[in-house]
């Protein structure tokens, strides 16, 4: 069937498709018009809008976006102020950690000793493993014997040099270098056990309270 049929069709029932073309552009143009005014009207509401949920539930949802945005902005600032990045749940537990530690240790010791610290229970611990007492030991032994090392080295380079009358500029070249091996050597040791002195200190203190 093709449109001159069809038009025929609608005449035999004196209906003119011409009013029915304008009738059903004018019923979309008004449906957009609705829509882009956002009508509240029951057009709009039949044609557009979704059914909504209970108002009670959308309240709840709103709450808990607010709870979770306060609680988003208090762990970007705690974490902006001490470096520490954790549960925002649990930062007043730190924060009276570092109240009670009466001077004797600030953010950057409790930062340190993150990882050895028991936030599950109603005061903050401190747990240090036997695998963590051995592997300081190995730290202290192995940079102990490298430190020893470099100090002998050092010294016997001093002596050459302040005994020989002829001092070869290459030998002069080596002092420098043992003196910042040497430091090296204890900044490196000092930062492999920043973790674990931490801890042992904040333990100390709550052992002590």
């Amino acid at each position: 069937m093709d449109y001159t049929e069809i038009v025929n069709f609608l005449k035999e029932f004196n209906i003119n498709p011409t009013i029915i073309m304008v009738i059903f552009i004018m019923c979309v143009v008004t449906a957009f018009f609705l829509r882009f005014l956002n009508s509240e009207g029951p057009l709009t509401g039949l044609l557009f809008k979704k059914k909504q949920k209970p108002r009670s539930h959308w309240l709840q949802r709103h709450a808990d976006l607010r709870h979770l945005a306060k609680d988003i902005q208090k762990q970007q600032e705690f974490r902006e102020l001490t470096g520490i990045y954790i549960h925002p749940h649990k930062i007043e537990k730190l924060i009276a950690l570092r109240d009670s530690s009466n001077g004797e240790f600030d953010w950057p010791e409790i930062k340190a000793a993150r990882s050895f610290m028991d936030l599950n229970t109603e005061q903050p611990k401190v747990r240090i493993g036997v695998q963590a007492k051995i592997f300081d030991i190995f730290i202290i032994t192995l940079f102990s014997v490298g430190g020893i090392c470099f100090m002998l080295l050092f010294s016997i380079l001093v002596v050459i040099i302040a005994t020989e009358k002829d001092v070869k500029p290459s030998l002069l070249a080596w002092l420098p270098l043992f003196f910042i091996s040497i430091l090296f050597n204890f900044i490196l040791m000092q930062s492999l056990r920043r973790n674990y002195r931490s801890a042992k200190l904040i333990k100390r203190v709550l052992d002590g309270r």
